[in-house]
């Protein structure tokens, strides 16, 4: 949600004015064409609609933009942190300085390092026999594949079969099981294999969400892996 200060940035406004002026010029143009008080009416609504549309994309993009620069000037603050710490000791090894840089600058959603470090043990416990295929889906609406792929990596590499797939007109935050309304709402009993799924988090201690959709049978589920949670 843009604040109010994006709404107010120089690129919300600019685009609000130009789409507006575009609008009232267009609109004053069918007006002298055919003048009448509820079609002028009609038109002065269309017209401070598209200021308002465009207005709050402006704030959008402004917004998107403001929180990427931020991210970059954070990391480029601990990456100078980080150098001037590393010219300091001139000693350091390499596995030293990307150790640091690491510490510095956190895990990397979508599991903290602690969380990866738990699922893969949990998962490395359970019997070959008792193992599955691991279906991981990726929104595709907004969404990357980048972080599923990150889960399914840690599956595989504890010998485990695991697919990233995209989850068609879907979009998630976080790690979501998308199933029908039914057993969301714990009306009907949940899929084995969601069940299997959530178990594994469960004993590693990680969050994720239950999600109801429509036009999903009650024994289909999705686990999915969003984008980060704002």
């Amino acid at each position: 949600m843009p604040d109010f200060f994006d709404f107010i940035s120089l690129q919300a406004l600019v685009a609000a004015g130009g789409w507006g002026l575009t609008s009232a010029m267009a609109i004053h143009g069918l007006h002298l064409a055919g003048p009448h008080k509820l079609r002028a009416a009609l038109y002065s609504g269309v017209c401070t609609i598209v200021f308002i549309l465009a207005l709050w994309l402006g704030a959008l993009q402004h917004r998107d933009s403001r929180i990427q620069s931020n991210m970059l000037a954070s990391i480029d603050s601990q990456i100078s942190e980080i150098g001037h710490k590393i010219n300091s000791s001139p000693g350091s090894s390499t596995d030293q300085i990307l150790t640091e840089i690491q510490n510095r600058l956190g895990p990397e959603y979508p599991l903290t390092k602690d969380e990866a470090s738990r699922l893969s043990k949990v998962i490395a416990s359970i019997p070959q026999n008792e193992r599955f295929d691991i279906d991981i889906r990726w929104p595709a609406l907004g969404g990357k594949p980048l972080f599923a792929q990150k889960v399914a990596k840690i599956f595989i590499d504890q010998g485990w079969n695991a697919v990233v797939q995209p989850a068609g007109l879907l979009s998630a935050n976080g790690i979501d099981f998308a199933t029908s309304e039914d057993v969301a709402a714990r009306k009907k009993a949940i899929p084995i294999g969601m069940t299997k799924i959530t178990k594994i988090l469960t004993l590693a201690g990680i969050k994720y969400t239950v999600v109801g959709l429509k036009n999903i049978a009650d024994d289909e589920f999705a686990f999915v892996v969003g984008n980060p949670t704002q």
